[in-house]
């Protein structure tokens, strides 16, 4: 089945970031800021706040991602964010399992550290997966 037979490129649905998982908003970040913990990787930086399923949409995990605008570059900041999305798409599944295993419901913002543009444009997707894996067996433990 071809992509014009209407097959879905990027995978199953399973994996698909649906909009409930998705943390927006200013308060929402804020909050999460404010009251979340701390925890770092060499390349971006989390802050996870455990909450109750009524905020989470029923959804065990909800993520958002951001970097600073100290990047200049909105082509390089949006690449980044993608490169962050993508780490978290690919491994969700079990990341979800091990939240739901364990009754959590978990709110994570996710952010880039750097804003040096020849340290972004040198960075790889591996470095970026590494270093989201690390942060999410910090946070939701391991699956």
């Amino acid at each position: 089945m071809s992509i014009l037979e209407g097959q879905d490129p990027t995978g199953p649905a399973k994996s698909k970031l649906s909009k409930r998982e998705i943390l927006r908003g200013h308060q929402t970040f804020s909050h999460i800021l404010s009251k979340g913990r701390e925890t770092a990787g060499n390349h971006l930086r989390a802050y996870a706040l455990a909450t109750d399923s009524k905020l989470n949409a029923g959804v065990s995990v909800r993520i958002g991602f951001a970097v600073t605008r100290r990047v200049r570059s909105a082509v390089l900041r949006n690449r980044v964010r993608r490169m962050m999305r993508e780490a978290y798409r690919k491994s969700k599944a079990t990341w979800i399992g091990s939240a739901k295993e364990r009754g959590q419901f978990w709110r994570i913002i996710v952010m880039y550290r750097g804003d040096d543009v020849r340290a972004i444009k040198k960075l790889k997707y591996l470095d970026i997966e590494r270093d989201m894996q690390q942060i999410l067996k910090k946070v939701v433990g391991s699956p």
